[in-house]
């Protein structure tokens, strides 16, 4: 009896391949090339938000007088040890008791009226909000890279799901043939390679 044989029937005249990893080589590489290509234009899209965000910053230290107490200011931080990246941080400027200016984090930013700050209060209300948005846009775009990367390392264990399971097919067909030559069946050499 020959096992390769095909049967009439149901299964006649479909069209079918016996096996599809030549076939889909080409359209693998073609997907691979897309999220490729996809990747580089979200870390590209990064580093312009980046830039525009440094370029705002300098935009709104022409807006404001210099030394003055509650100047907004744009500053990169690690907002923890863990951070990979420096995070840009909206910040006012406030005058210690010392004399010193600090930084503090802000989330809400609103242009004061006095005289050191009305003749650009508008270009720099304005540039607040772009800042803002940049900002916003960018924790999207971190957060995409974030859901990637995450969705990716869920990849580590594969390698060794497959390799189990090929090697329980291994055993499965190894003993399937063995049945089969016991029971007297004639098995053709490319099914025992």
């Amino acid at each position: 009896m020959n096992l390769t044989e095909k049967s009439k029937g149901f299964w006649s005249g479909r069209k079918g391949l016996d096996k599809i990893g030549d076939e889909n080589q080409p359209k693998r590489a073609l997907v691979l090339e897309d999220i490729e290509q996809k990747i580089r234009l979200l870390l590209v899209k990064l580093a312009e938000i980046e830039s525009a965000l440094d370029f705002s910053g300098e935009v709104l230290k022409i807006c404001q007088p210099t030394n003055f107490d509650g100047r907004y200011g744009l500053r990169w931080w690690r907002t923890s040890k863990n951070d990979f990246y420096a995070e840009p941080v909206l910040v006012r400027w406030k005058r210690m008791k010392n004399g010193a200016m600090t930084p503090t984090p802000v989330v809400i930013a609103k242009v004061s009226e006095n005289k050191a700050f009305k003749l650009n209060s508008d270009n720099t209300q304005k540039c607040l909000n772009i800042i803002q948005g940049l900002i916003k846009k960018r924790a999207e775009i971190k957060n995409r890279i974030s859901t990637l990367k995450k969705s990716l390392h869920q990849l580590d264990g594969l390698s060794y799901f497959i390799n189990n399971e090929v090697q329980h097919l291994q055993e499965i067909r190894d003993d399937a043939v063995n049945r089969l030559i016991s029971a007297g069946y004639e098995i053709e050499s490319d099914i025992l390679e």
